[in-house]
């Protein structure tokens, strides 16, 4: 999507100047999209590489129609609740999870 709205910012001198402020808006837009959807898959990349020695993971994947991104997100909610009741666990998976789904909503 982000490479669609790339594409269009360049064949919209067609209609507006290329030198447009709506022009360069819709530039910055595609950039930052662009942007946000490396760092949403370098996250991803990151919170899968935590989950995989788990065996819930596996367990999760085993399911029909949860694949990696929902295993790792399902695992990250698990670890928050227990990281309630036992205030000393470390939560790295939560805490990804957490800024990645922020990341998405953003």
């Amino acid at each position: 999507m982000a490479e669609k709205l790339s594409e269009l910012a360049e064949q919209s001198y067609l209609a507006i100047s290329k030198t447009s402020p709506m022009t360069e808006e819709v530039k910055y837009h595609a950039q930052e999209l662009l942007r946000l959807t490396n760092r949403k898959d370098q996250d991803l990349a990151q919170m899968i590489e935590l989950a995989e020695p788990l065996p819930e993971y596996e367990i999760l994947l085993s399911i029909p129609g949860i694949a990696e991104t929902t295993a790792t997100s399902i695992i990250g909610e698990l670890e928050t609740f227990v990281a309630f009741s036992l205030p000393t666990k470390s939560m790295p998976l939560s805490v990804l999870t957490s800024d990645t789904m922020n990341l998405a909503i953003s």
